[in-house]
């Protein structure tokens, strides 16, 4: 049997995870005073309000806890295939690379999904789909690193502070601000967020987010934490605009929220 593993920037809910039987990994949050691990998304109790305090930084997934969980499946006669977050985003593939490395098994695939959120979503949706296939988990890691290519992120913050803090900023002009109600549109592509331009306002953020988004998009992820009230708006504009995309909402989990604020809106797609 194959075993899929992640990492928590995925977001899923508890239910997503048993049913696709993927195994979530948790990263780490923490303030001064507390650490906390990131749960399945509906499990994180009120981040939000942690996050608003500020002084949060986070901790990505850990060497040890790959290597406990690829060690156990191993033991119970699985193959693994691993899929994380953007290796330019955080430093959890390494961990995961590293735990493989120590066990020196032939049945453990790791793989570099350049994206994390809806994007990593909708990568291991296809690892799951590959897998009942009858496919090996290196025809699956090959199939998934194709599939890259098709899978992009575009968002915007209407504060450029917790990216700019977290050093994940790209070539973006360290220049940007959201004064005079501008606000960055900006997208992760091939691992790395980068600048896509600029809106003028909410309705204008809008637009270009929407711009962003191919029309031959198959399935469409909104994602948001605290501004509903523009996902809703983003969600009722793509409905308009790309009639046959499957769109959904995805609420985006505290380490994220750490490093994009709890002002972020946008989506991931599948071409």
């Amino acid at each position: 049997m194959i075993s899929i593993i992640t990492d928590s920037t995925a977001c899923l809910t508890r239910k997503e995870a048993q049913e696709l039987g993927v195994t979530v990994l948790p990263a780490v949050y923490y303030t001064p005073e507390k650490v906390y691990e990131e749960g399945f998304i509906e499990e994180n109790g009120d981040f939000e309000e942690v996050l608003a305090r500020g002084n949060c930084r986070t901790s990505h997934t850990n060497a040890t806890l790959f290597f406990g969980e690829f060690e156990r499946q191993i033991k119970l006669g699985n193959q693994v295939l691993c899929v994380t977050i953007s290796s330019r985003l955080s430093g959890t593939y390494s961990s995961a690379c590293l735990a493989a490395s120590q066990l020196d098994s032939p049945d453990i695939a790791i793989v570099d999904s350049l994206t994390t959120a809806g994007g990593l979503f909708a990568m291991l949706k296809a690892a799951r789909r590959f897998a009942d296939e009858g496919k090996g988990i290196f025809e699956i890691a090959r199939g998934l690193e194709e599939m890259r290519e098709r899978v992009s992120i575009a968002f915007s913050v209407d504060d450029m502070g917790p990216l700019r803090r977290s050093g994940r900023l790209g070539v973006v002009r360290q220049s940007v601000g959201t004064i005079l109600n501008l606000r960055p549109i900006l997208v992760c592509r091939n691992g790395t967020v980068i600048s896509h331009g600029m809106a003028r306002g909410e309705a204008s953020q809008i637009e270009e987010l929407i711009k962003a988004i191919p029309h031959d998009a198959e399935e469409i992820f909104i994602h948001y934490i605290a501004n509903h009230s523009q996902a809703i708006k983003l969600f009722r504009q793509l409905k308009e605009n790309i009639t046959t995309a499957k769109i959904s909402y995805r609420k985006l989990g505290p380490v994220l929220g750490v490093h994009l604020g709890l002002g972020v809106i946008g989506a991931a797609w599948v071409k």
